[in-house]
């Protein structure tokens, strides 16, 4: 296996990771705005910006953007809806503006520790040592090549 196709197979597992630990934390997590690019020499995970507010949180101090604010109740209908049968007028800007103000003034769950946010790190270390010995692997073979190599 080249270290291209090792590295997709890692990051895919990562991705799998994320997914399960956002599930079990009963959180979303975007897997659909993650891709990823490998070469032999090296890769890269790339993911929507605000992924790094489900992993760290965010702190309080100025409104999050408006239109990310009502995108968000708009792909949660089910906040909308919880929200609206508490107040029957609340329209889904109104709830937008109520959401970035308490995270302007509070920050987020997952900053302040009421809630855990998705453990990152953790999921990358869990898949690491497959990825290391394969990698491994291939450098012993590379460098077996090259002395082959330069005795003939």
């Amino acid at each position: 296996m080249e270290n291209k196709d090792a590295l997709s197979v890692f990051f895919e597992r990562v991705i799998n990771g994320l997914r399960d630990d956002a599930q079990t934390k009963g959180q979303k997590f975007p897997v659909s705005s993650l891709e990823h690019k490998e070469t032999n020499e090296g890769g890269q995970l790339i993911g929507a910006d605000y992924i790094k507010y489900l992993i760290f949180g965010r702190s309080p101090g100025g409104f999050p953007p408006p239109d990310k604010m009502l995108d968000f109740v708009q792909k949660n209908p089910e906040i909308y809806a919880r929200a609206k049968q508490q107040f029957k007028y609340l329209t889904e800007k109104g709830l937008a503006y109520l959401i970035g103000r308490k995270l302007a003034r509070e920050g987020s769950d997952i900053y302040t520790g009421k809630k855990q946010g998705i453990d990152f790190l953790g999921v990358m270390e869990k898949n690491m040592p497959d990825l290391l010995k394969t990698l491994a692997r291939n450098e012993a073979l590379n460098i077996v090549t090259n002395l082959q190599s330069a005795i003939k």
